[in-house]
């Protein structure tokens, strides 16, 4: 601000920025015209919510009366086109590769993170009123050093020369999920592969680092099952890098959706919905539905 002064601390500092009593008015007037606006926005919002709410309800009302239970040891022609439940192993065709570690295993999901220690910028802001009806603004900038998964873009910064974080990650995160996954009789829609199981770790080992090309090779060692590109893990600088490998293993699932063929779609009720549950583990219905019922009133 031209008005402003700065006090600087270490890796802190703080902005000062003082506002008349016209201004004041002026953003007053702003506030309660956006206040307006909102207010208004809020009925349509309101109206829609609660809408989608019983449209919800109602969906999964109906379908927990019309599903039922098909064995996924053999596809039963006599389903098809009706909501099913399904319980049973999810199995791969074939395991999953990350190139770039050559790391392989059987798994329904295989995912890299990648993670640099960035200089981060936290702002806290301060109003104080001032005689003669003015007010004078506290912006406190904090930086923080921090892992993150994202490049952090050090030019936005108010002090952005003495904290630069790099442009660029020496290498990209990843996502595979399984093709060809079945469930005893039928074929497994990757949309729902990505919607079961909670990732755990795989524990790197020095096949992973040999792995590794040039340069990262020569820069990267093993620490704690998981890559490390940087001097010191104990006292991590910015433009440290930490890789990781995430897998979601083969599991046993419940699934209601509607049979198509010998595989599952989205089932289209009466109500309004698509409807398509899948849990982890030997779920039956009612309980499925309830869950569902229960995330919907919570929404």
């Amino acid at each position: 601000s031209p008005r402003g002064r700065e006090c600087t601390m270490a890796d802190k500092f703080e902005q000062f920025t003082s506002e008349s009593w016209l201004e004041r008015i002026q953003d007053s007037i702003k506030g309660v015209l956006v206040g307006g606006l909102l207010f208004l926005v809020s009925f349509p919002v309101l109206w829609w919510n609660e809408g989608r709410a019983v449209r919800t309800a109602l969906s999964l009302e109906e379908g927990a009366g019309a599903v039922v239970a098909a064995s996924a040891d053999k596809v039963d022609p006599a389903l098809d086109g009706k909501l099913v439940h399904v319980t049973g192993a999810l199995v791969t065709q074939g395991p999953l590769t990350d190139d770039a570690l050559g790391v392989t295993v059987n798994a329904l999901r295989l995912n890299r993170t990648v993670e640099m220690y960035q200089w981060n910028e936290e702002v806290e802001e301060k109003k104080d009123k001032k005689l003669g009806g003015g007010t004078e603004t506290k912006k406190t900038y904090t930086y923080v050093k921090e892992w993150d998964s994202e490049l952090v873009d050090s030019t936005e910064f108010q002090k952005p020369k003495e904290h630069v974080n790099p442009k660029s990650m020496p290498l990209l995160e990843q996502e595979l999920t399984a093709k060809d996954v079945t469930l005893g009789a039928f074929s497994f829609p990757e949309r729902l592969v990505e919607r079961v199981g909670t990732p755990t770790e795989v524990k790197l080992d020095s096949g992973a680092l040999e792995k590794l090309g040039p340069p990262l090779k020569g820069k990267a060692r093993l620490e704690q099952g998981c890559i490390y590109l940087g001097a010191n893990p104990e006292k991590p600088e910015v433009g440290d890098v930490r890789i990781r490998l995430y897998q979601v293993a083969p599991m046993t699932v419940s699934v209601v959706s509607r049979q198509r063929g010998n595989t599952f779609e989205p089932y289209q009720a009466k109500a309004g919905d698509a409807l398509e549950l899948v849990r982890e583990g030997d779920v039956p219905a009612a309980a499925m539905f309830q869950s569902a019922q229960a995330g919907n009133s919570m929404m």
